[in-house]
């Protein structure tokens, strides 16, 4: 069985560290892991408490789904 495994870069500029490592993480996964790296950070809003009482957008619910489906989560963000 296959483990999926859901990456997510804390940086979003071009020649981001924290995405290479990502990258390289994918590149060298075990046989069996399958690592997908999530491309749709720059299009999430800023967390606003009103538009989470109407409801979640559908790029969150996309990511909460995706999270789901996840066997684990792979975070590298800048400290």
């Amino acid at each position: 069985m296959e483990s999926k495994v859901l990456a997510i870069s804390g940086s979003l500029r071009r020649g981001s560290y924290n995405s290479a490592l990502l990258r390289a993480a994918k590149e060298l996964a075990p046989s069996g892991m399958h690592i997908e790296i999530y491309e749709g950070l720059r299009e999430i809003p800023p967390y606003d408490n009103d538009v989470h009482e109407a409801g979640d957008p559908s790029l969150i619910r996309a990511l909460k789904a995706s999270i789901s489906a996840a066997d684990g989560l792979l975070i590298a963000t800048p400290d």
